[in-house]
């Protein structure tokens, strides 16, 4: 009579895991058309809180391109440009060094910010790295 309960009890444990898959499976297209709206939807109530969605997780942006090309042309690293840029950093009141910022969504406006100043002193970043001298 134990051994009967313990394997009633064993497949009462096993039998909530083996539901869940059979009506996963049962519902595979309903629950993907379900999702798909989760992922569509810009604006809406969710347990009685509104939200909001943007378009884009990650904003499309090149300024990380842009000050790599520049900190390694041809592939070769140059400390002079890491230097430079560093002191255009401190120039903006940032102290960090510029390797620290060349990636990340946290740090895009500053690197647009970095961008532009070196161009307005000459640095030449959107030239292709390439043709750059280095300095």
């Amino acid at each position: 009579m134990k051994d009967v309960a313990a394997l009633i009890q064993a497949i009462s444990s096993l039998l909530w895991p083996i539901l869940v898959l059979v009506v996963v499976i049962i519902f595979q297209s309903q629950i993907g058309e379900v999702l798909g709206q989760f992922r569509r939807m810009k604006r809406g109530k969710f347990f009685g809180q509104e939200i909001e969605l943007s378009g884009t997780l990650v904003e499309d942006d090149d300024s990380s391109k842009v000050l790599n090309a520049y900190l390694l042309p041809n592939g070769e690293f140059r400390p002079e440009r890491v230097q430079s840029l560093n002191s255009l950093l401190r120039e903006l009141g940032v102290v960090r060094d510029v390797r620290l910022i060349l990636d990340g969504e946290g740090d895009t406006a500053l690197r647009k910010q970095l961008i532009k100043y070196a161009k307005e002193k000459g640095l030449g970043l959107d030239v292709p790295a390439a043709n750059q001298t280095s300095g």
